[in-house]
C-alpha cells in the first residue's frame, strides 16, 4: 500500500503541467472587433463614451495576459496591432495594459467630459502609460 501511494504521488509529480487550453480564435477575433469598434469611433467625428470600449479593452487585456507567450509571433503581431491604445509586451514583462497617454489624448478629442476627468486623473497617476507615477 505504501509503495502504491508513493508511486502515484510520484507519478503526479512527474507529470508536465498541462496548460489550459487557449481559443486564439477567439482572442484574435475580439481584438479585431476592439479595433473597428475603436476605428469606428475615431471615425465618427462626434463625440462619444469611451466607457464600452475600454471595457471592452480590458476584458480582453485580462484573457491575453496568462497567453500572450504562448501566440505565435504571427498571432501576436495581430494582438499588437489590433490593440491600439494597450501596451503589449511579452519580452521579459508581460503587459498587456491601457495606455493612459493614447485614452487621454482620445478623450480629448472626442470623449464625453465624464471621459476627460477619468483619463485625465488616470494620466497624473500613470503620467507614462502604464507605469505609475513615482
Amino acid at each position: 500500500m505504501t509503495r502504491r501511494y508513493v508511486a502515484v504521488v510520484l507519478g503526479l509529480l512527474l507529470l508536465p503541467e498541462v496548460a489550459p487550453a487557449i481559443d486564439v480564435v477567439s482572442l484574435l477575433r475580439r481584438a479585431a472587433e476592439y479595433r473597428k469598434e475603436l476605428s469606428r469611433i475615431e471615425a465618427s467625428g462626434r463625440t462619444a463614451s469611451l466607457e464600452q470600449l475600454l471595457r471592452r479593452g480590458n476584458e480582453l487585456a485580462s484573457a491575453l495576459k496568462p497567453v500572450i507567450e504562448q501566440l505565435s509571433d504571427e498571432d501576436y503581431a495581430s494582438v499588437e496591432r489590433d490593440m491600439r491604445g494597450y501596451l503589449v509586451n511579452r519580452e521579459e514583462v508581460i503587459l498587456v495594459e491601457q495606455d493612459t497617454r493614447f485614452f487621454s489624448k482620445l478623450a480629448g478629442e472626442i470623449g464625453t467630459a465624464q471621459d476627460r476627468l477619468y483619463f485625465g486623473y488616470t494620466l497624473k497617476v500613470r503620467p507614462n502609460g502604464y507605469w505609475p507615477a513615482t
